[in-house]
């Protein structure tokens, strides 16, 4: 098979701390991990392309701190052949410049990018340049770290290109050049651990929309997916 997609992510080393600061536990875990995950429960043919893990120290209140960020590395965008390319990232590892000379469709999670260096799941405004923002087919975010994002840019991917808002139990907001959707989850999952919820949604979504090119019953397809891994015991996750 050819692959349809192609994935900047990075594996994190997850540990786990208890109300003392302690670590409670430690397990593999990062946007790779769980992107990868959901891509192959749903067949889509892809090619993984991870950075050097991080570390992530998770309190209780699931607030993640990078304690090791994976290097910083350039990419050839002019070179990545599949026609949809998903980036998912800890910090900012992966340098989107020249991302406007890749020729498929880009989708993006601001996660890694609106983290600040204060840890304990402190947010820092982006400032994309124009080059990068042009080029996003859609853009993922929860509520929070949306409101990091010029909202010159929110305004243009709203109403030109894909925005997702999702806001975990409430669902997810989304916008389709122009045109508002509510996209409510089909069951609510009751769970304190919610790790690698986004990029199982975000993966979910694109798979789905690589094969209908509809953004608002891929949501749903995705919000079903989502509901599905929390519903999982949390060592069946991975």
């Amino acid at each position: 098979m050819i692959a349809q997609v192609t994935v900047l992510a990075s594996f994190a080393k997850d540990k786990f701390l208890d109300e003392r600061h302690r670590v409670h536990h430690e397990r593999l875990g990062g946007p790779a991990l769980f992107i990868r995950h959901a891509l192959e429960r749903e067949g889509i043919d892809f090619v993984l392309e991870d950075s050097l893990a991080g570390v992530v120290e998770i309190d209780v209140h699931e607030r993640g701190t990078i304690v090791k960020v994976p290097p910083r590395r350039s990419i050839d965008f002019a070179a990545v052949a599949t026609p949809y390319l998903l980036i998912s990232t800890l910090r900012d590892e992966v340098d989107l410049a020249g991302v406007d000379q890749y020729r498929g469709k880009v989708f993006l999670d601001v996660q890694g990018y609106v983290r600040s260096d204060r840890g304990s799941g402190s947010k820092a405004m982006w400032q994309a340049p124009e080059s990068v923002t042009r080029s996003v087919l859609c853009l993922r975010g929860t509520s929070e770290e949306l409101e990091y994002i010029d909202t010159e840019w929110l305004t243009y991917q709203k109403n030109e290109g894909i925005l997702l808002r999702t806001m975990g139990a409430k669902g997810c907001e989304l916008f389709v050049q122009g045109t508002q959707h509510h996209i409510l989850p089909a069951r609510v999952v009751s769970t304190t651990n919610t790790v690698g919820a986004g990029d199982t949604f975000f993966a979910s979504f694109l798979a789905h929309f690589t094969r209908t090119a509809d953004a608002e019953e891929s949501a749903h397809h995705a919000m079903e997916r989502v509901s599905q891994f929390l519903a999982l015991p949390e060592e069946n996750r991975l």
